[in-house]
């Protein structure tokens, strides 16, 4: 299914490098995740998996992120690839979250 994060996903990595996104973002998020480890999280719209990632290095036991762009997708795959966290990804469109069969790690 195309998206116009499909259209965008290169320049999208790229927001990742800004000091906002760890300092700001990043922090925010896991101080309201609070204490994650050994829980298993569902990553709804989870992009590229930047914050996938980050949750999952909380210790998660499991770890699954799910985007509608499959570029977005392809893009953490890649990264999944690239450091193994045990992380699965899936494309799947959230507004039809039952119908999505999710696929643990």
């Amino acid at each position: 299914m195309a998206t116009n994060y499909d259209d965008i996903s290169d320049v999208y990595l790229k927001a990742a490098l800004h000091p906002i996104k760890k300092y700001c973002e990043a922090f925010t998020l896991l101080k309201v995740l609070g204490n994650v480890k050994a829980k298993s999280v569902l990553d709804l719209a989870c992009g590229d998996g930047y914050y996938t990632r980050l949750i999952k290095q909380q210790g998660t036991a499991q770890t699954v992120g799910v985007d509608i762009s499959q570029k977005m997708i392809d893009q953490a795959k890649r990264m999944e690839r690239a450091v193994p966290l045990g992380i699965a990804y899936q494309t799947g469109d959230i507004t039809k979250l039952g119908q999505i069969p999710i696929i643990p790690s």
